[in-house]
């Protein structure tokens, strides 16, 4: 049944709207029509909604999902953008009892038939975003995380780390959900019953998206052995760090499965980096405030020296937000570089004033690792036959007690996941899982969600306030 007709001038100014809209072609560029435009729908429509079209014609005829416009196995565009007419209006305008809108245009994208009608879910309307665009082109690259950060130290990790068969993990959806949540709340998780051959770890690491490959290859094994290029295979003490900083996108999920650790000694360490910046963000004391400032300018050098390999870069130590709040924490002391820190102000600095920041820098490093290293911050396990850890790279430091080769053997093969990969495989949990999740661990669930609720998902693209 119609619940009504309304008429509605596309293109009323509404200042605000306005502000938020980053380009509007049709507008801008093509005076809006004197000539009503008619909707019609199946359902109530706020008396608010009138005389609100808001909506840029352009952008969302670019953004039609028709089979016609998006070819339905490859998830492609048909057209391009520029091919839209500048002069595109809506034809007429429809709103389906389940709140999709269905609009045909004139004139239309030139190959599209005469019949050609853009039906847009009211779902899929609110994911557009179309009247909150994206302010930078990295807040469009980076989904948003699903669930915030569970900050631990040793005793809550002992309280909160999961342990997942194996055979779960691979085979039921929920063990596998439960097990990226737990990376993306806590940075930490153990597969347990592995089976002990070289290919366990690659099935561990695809089931959660594709490996990334390094120079160390696909996988890897960590095995003590004699002119070790990497100090990982050594039987030596291995300090707490991150993998691969020496490069421009360091690895943000590591696996470590345990194929032997019958010597003695060989426990793995662990501790949240983000735990250890997040207690020096929130010391109100002025000392600890210029420590935060300095490890957030001065860059440190990382490299792999190696023959035939060479790679350097350079991070600061805290990455934050221009509001102070922390993006990431960069912490690799086994693979620095030699020379001072990068420091971008150094070109205005005399050389005792260069000096003064490096030794002020050198302090705050300090600060950091006493709190990295900290006995009740560090969770200790040895792992064992058949076990596997996964952990966030970007934000979970690890490191290794020193073992005894001769009492028995060492033996963990290794493989990496990309932060892109893992962000995209995080989008597939579903949202109900994702809010239990959340209430079960008292966390706040960032994932934007879709709410149809009165027509208003539907309905508000095209509303001014």
């Amino acid at each position: 049944m119609r619940a009504g007709i309304v008429r509605a001038r596309l293109w009323r100014p509404v200042p605000s709207v306005a502000r938020r809209v980053s380009t509007l072609p049709t507008a801008s560029r093509h005076p809006p029509s004197s000539v009503p435009l008619q909707i019609t729908a199946d359902v109530p429509i706020p008396p608010s909604f009138a005389d609100k079209l808001v909506a840029s014609s352009v952008w969302l005829r670019d953004a039609c999902p028709c089979p016609l416009c998006v070819t339905p196995s490859s998830g492609q565009k048909t057209f391009a953008t520029f091919d839209i007419p500048p002069a595109i209006r809506p034809h007429r305008v429809h709103i389906a009892s389940d709140f999709s809108l269905h609009v045909t245009w004139t004139p239309d994208v030139p190959a599209a038939p005469a019949t050609h009608t853009s039906v847009f879910p009211a779902a899929y309307l609110s994911a557009l975003r179309l009247r909150h665009p994206a302010d930078s082109a990295a807040s469009f690259r980076a989904p948003r995380r699903a669930v915030d950060l569970l900050l631990w130290d040793a005793a809550r990790i002992a309280r909160h780390v999961r342990r997942i068969p194996y055979a779960d993990f691979l085979h039921d959806a929920a063990a596998l959900h439960a097990g990226l949540l737990d990376l993306e709340a806590l940075g930490l998780l153990f597969i347990t019953h592995v089976p002990r051959d070289a290919e366990s770890v690659v099935r561990i690491g695809t089931r959660i998206n594709a490996l990334q490959e390094t120079f160390y290859g696909r996988a890897w094994d960590v095995v003590s052995k004699p002119h070790a290029e990497n100090v990982a295979y050594t039987a030596g003490f291995l300090g707490l760090h991150q993998d691969m900083l020496y490069v421009r996108q360091p690895p943000r999920i590591q696996l470590l499965h345990c194929l032997d650790n019958s010597c003695r000694g060989g426990a793995s360490l662990f501790s949240d980096a983000k735990h250890a910046a997040q207690l020096l963000l929130d010391s109100p004391a002025a000392h600890v405030r210029r420590a935060v400032d300095l490890l957030a300018e001065l860059c440190v050098r990382y490299h792999y020296a190696a023959p035939p390999f060479l790679y350097r870069n350079a991070w600061p130590v805290l990455e934050l937000t221009p509001e102070r709040r922390l993006m990431d924490v960069w912490w690799s002391p086994p693979f620095q570089a030699p020379n001072p820190p990068v420091d971008p102000r150094a070109a205005g600095l005399t050389t005792r004033e260069a000096e003064e920041r490096s030794r002020e820098w050198l302090q705050a490093m300090r600060m950091l690792r006493e709190l990295i290293e900290r006995e009740d911050h560090v969770y200790e396990t040895k792992l064992e036959a058949g076990e596997c850890v996964v952990f966030d790279n970007r934000r979970v430091l690890h490191a290794r007690r020193a073992f005894d080769t001769a009492t028995g053997k060492r033996w963990l093969r290794g493989t990496y996941i990309s932060d892109e990969d893992f962000r995209s495989r995080m989008q597939s949990v579903p949202a109900d899982v994702v809010a239990e999740y959340g209430r079960q661990k008292g966390l706040e669930v960032l994932r934007e969600e879709v709410c149809v609720e009165g027509g208003r998902t539907a309905l508000e693209y095209f509303q001014g306030p």
